[in-house]
């Protein structure tokens, strides 16, 4: 066998090239805004604490189209939808990447302030949440999924995502209403977003049940 097949079937089973570089894009991309805000505002408790929050506002973008950007083609055609169809995999491996830098700024925030600044209740939940992420990541992967039942990578991908669309709905709709900011311009439209993904999903997936021979949202 060749040099030019084995390296075929390498790419084969560890999956496109690029997809590493998606990881790269999410990180890069709420790491830039940490550091202008950080830049602008100094080094605090406070600012580290938006950091964090905007990294987390960063990776909900990514989270978003994975989530739910494969069902606009069903509702604005093929030709306009099919890009967000396609790029679902790498889009959740951009929302892994600006998923670790929130992660990096809650631990900062740890260490800088005097008390714990999530409960224990909440390191569980969103703990959780970071291990369906990064699991979901892993089995991005085709050598990974070759490792996988197909059952077993549907049901991780069915709870994953939605626990993790759970997560951000308490982060961005029950925790700022029981505190009355949801109105405000750093929550509501977030808000909308994560009401419309289940809708616009499920929509999606009964509309293709409905109809087998549309293409898959």
């Amino acid at each position: 066998m060749g040099n030019g097949d084995c390296t075929e079937r390498v790419s084969k089973m560890s999956g496109p090239p690029h997809l590493g570089v998606w990881v790269g894009i999410g990180a890069f991309a709420a790491l830039a805004v940490d550091v202008a805000l950080l830049c602008f505002l100094g080094v605090s408790q406070a600012s580290i604490a938006l950091a964090a929050s905007c990294a987390a506002r960063v990776a909900f973008v990514f989270f978003w189209l994975t989530y739910a950007g494969g069902a606009i083609p069903v509702f604005f055609g093929l030709t306009v939808g099919s890009p967000l169809t396609r790029r679902r995999r790498e889009f959740g491996l951009a929302f892994a990447g600006a998923l670790t830098v929130h992660l990096c700024g809650v631990a900062w925030l740890f260490l800088v302030s005097p008390r714990q600044p999530i409960s224990n209740a909440g390191i569980v939940y969103f703990g959780i949440g970071a291990l369906f992420t990064f699991a979901l990541a892993i089995s991005s992967f085709n050598r990974i999924q070759t490792l996988l039942r197909p059952w077993a990578w549907w049901l991780l991908n069915l709870i994953g995502l939605e626990y993790i669309a759970y997560l951000f709905f308490l982060d961005f709709i029950r925790g700022p209403f029981s505190r009355g900011n949801i109105s405000t311009i750093t929550y509501f439209p977030f808000a909308i977003l994560i009401l419309t993904a289940p809708m616009l999903r499920w929509a999606a997936k009964i509309w293709r049940w409905l109809r087998p021979t549309e293409s898959a949202a």
